[in-house]
């Protein structure tokens, strides 16, 4: 049986496939963990949690690179915007040393995951596009993957890339 690497594109085989499915369950149990000391979510229960995640990281035999992809970067984004949650937590002058540290840790563990995912930076704005350095890949606001153009001259309110 043959399947398609979802970001690449290119074919692997079932020892491939079996290695790709393993490394999804690794993250997966990164993310269950990181998400259960996550301040936005105490005292989560791990069971809960997988179940909330389901199958979305696994990679499929027959999925569509297109779809993989696309849950990936949304699993990303909800990453971000937790890890920009536990920031401010861990930076709050409100926070006791206590929720600080937890915050700080949780926040390290989460992009550590983030990480792992493989996802390019997301970027929402042309002042997010601005601060990537030329040949960088990133995710548009039209959750497309491209690859900022150093040739091109930049135009505000538009994204100078070429997609990938």
């Amino acid at each position: 049986m043959l399947s398609q690497i979802p970001i690449v594109g290119e074919f692997f085989d079932a020892s491939e496939m079996s290695a790709a499915q393993d490394y999804a369950r690794f993250v997966k149990r990164n993310l269950v963990l990181s998400l259960q000391n996550c301040p936005k979510y105490p005292g989560a229960e791990p069971s809960a949690i997988e179940a909330s995640i389901g199958d979305s990281l696994d990679p499929r035999w027959f999925d569509r690179p297109q779809a993989y992809r696309h849950r990936l970067i949304g699993i990303a984004a909800g990453l971000d915007d937790l890890i920009i949650h536990a920031a401010m937590i861990s930076d709050s002058e409100l926070s006791t040393s206590k929720d600080g540290q937890t915050a700080t840790n949780t926040l390290h563990a989460l992009m550590v995951v983030r990480a792992q995912l493989g996802v390019p930076v997301i970027i929402k704005n042309d002042e997010e596009f601005l601060q990537l350095k030329p040949g960088m890949t990133f995710i548009g606001p039209d959750m497309e993957p491209r690859i900022k153009n150093a040739d091109a001259p930049y135009e505000p309110g538009t994204a100078t890339a070429k997609p990938l």
